[in-house]
């Protein structure tokens, strides 16, 4: 199978996805990737142009992630030279906002498009994070009012995958109400060849992802506070790009005890969190690459009252109400029995979610894309 895959920045050994994509490749898949040269979630300025590693090929020809949803038709030449050549049987688009982009391609190949979003229930609620890609998008014309915006991308894509477990009982009504198939696959988490974890642990809770309203990364304004003030944590490790006025007034009432990354490799990621007591996360939804590599260095989880998809007291601590955040955190140095059961759920979680097996459930989707194969039978 020859598949073309469009991400939005891709680097082997920083992202997630990109093992997947090895994965594929390594299943004796042709695969091609066009994506973004910077990184800034991932700490990457810039990336060589093109790169490979056995049937995977990495192609960049867009500066950054705006770029390549903003103004990406000004790539086309370049963007549809690399699709030909490519030659796909399957065009994969990752994440909604690259789909303009996507529908180009498709437009010159004609070749089955298949979705894959982090959450599409949350589109289906007409939910859309930040305020300036609406607008951006409204701009470019796609309809991003309401719960016209579910309907205008499934239905122009010929399946849809969602990375969110919570999307599981309503895989029927998702595709029913989009005019797609919708199948759930696990988001991949493994853990690079090569990484050793710290010796120790610092008394430090760690959060890392994009600061914007769809991370609720604004809880963290009152979380923080509930475990310096009711627990031994030493200090806060915050990382990551986006609106961090949280932060400033953070640092402003605790000083040292706040730090802050505007980004990290994943390498880096997975060496704080090792290092750390514990993960704070205040995602409302139990998936993704913070959650993952926790459970995968066994580093109990601890998040905000309402989170979805994971299972209290087993792979997470999960508060009945937000005032119990810092007697939760008070729990994991208290008792060390909650906490060896907490790595341990974590660890079994992690283990469901290999790029091997992401891999494998995403053919089993673009199988139902292609045509059938017809044995040859020999006449007598």
């Amino acid at each position: 199978m020859k598949i073309l895959a469009i991400y939005p920045g891709l680097n082997p050994g920083m992202n997630e996805y990109a093992y997947v994509m090895q994965a594929l490749a390594d299943m004796g898949h042709d695969v091609t990737v066009i994506t973004a040269r910077a990184n800034p979630m991932k700490g990457i300025a810039d990336s060589v142009r093109y790169e490979a590693s056995g049937n995977l090929h990495i192609h960049r020809p867009y500066r950054n992630f705006d770029h390549m949803m903003y103004a990406f038709w000004t790539q086309r030449s370049e963007v549809l030279r690399i699709a030909k050549a490519a030659q796909p049987d399957i065009l994969l688009c990752s994440q909604e906002y690259n789909f303009l982009l996507a529908r180009m391609i498709q437009r010159q190949l004609n070749v089955p498009l298949a979705l894959a979003v982090e959450d599409a229930g949350r589109i289906a609620r007409g939910y859309f994070p930040g305020r300036v890609r609406p607008k951006l998008l409204r701009f470019l014309g796609v309809p991003i009012v309401g719960q016209r915006y579910w309907p205008w991308l499934a239905s122009q894509s010929d399946a849809v995958m969602t990375y969110d477990s919570t999307d599981i009982p309503r895989l029927d009504e998702l595709a029913t109400s989009g005019g797609a198939p919708v199948s759930f696959i696990p988001w991949c988490n493994p853990l690079p060849s090569g990484f050793v974890k710290p010796a120790q642990r610092e008394r430090r809770v760690v959060y890392i992802g994009t600061f914007n309203p769809h991370k609720n990364t604004n809880a963290l304004g009152w979380a923080i506070p509930q475990i310096l003030e009711q627990t031994p944590t030493d200090y806060a490790l915050l990382i990551g790009p986006g609106d961090t006025a949280v932060v400033d007034t953070l640092k402003a009432r605790y000083g040292e005890r706040i730090r802050y990354l505007s980004g990290c490799s994943r390498m880096e990621a997975l060496d704080y969190l090792a290092g750390s007591h514990f993960a704070f996360t205040p995602l409302k939804a139990g998936y993704g690459g913070f959650i993952g590599d926790a459970w995968n260095v066994e580093t109990p989880l601890l998040t905000v009252s309402g989170t979805v998809g994971l299972i209290d007291q087993i792979d997470a601590l999960v508060p009945a109400h937000d005032e119990d955040v810092g007697r939760l955190a008070r729990l994991l140095y208290d008792d060390p029995a909650l906490y060896r059961r907490l790595q341990e759920g974590g660890r079994l979680r992690a283990e469901k979610s290999s790029a091997a097996g992401v891999a494998k459930h995403m053919t089993e989707v673009f199988a139902h894309l292609l045509p059938p194969i017809i044995p040859i039978t020999s006449r007598s």
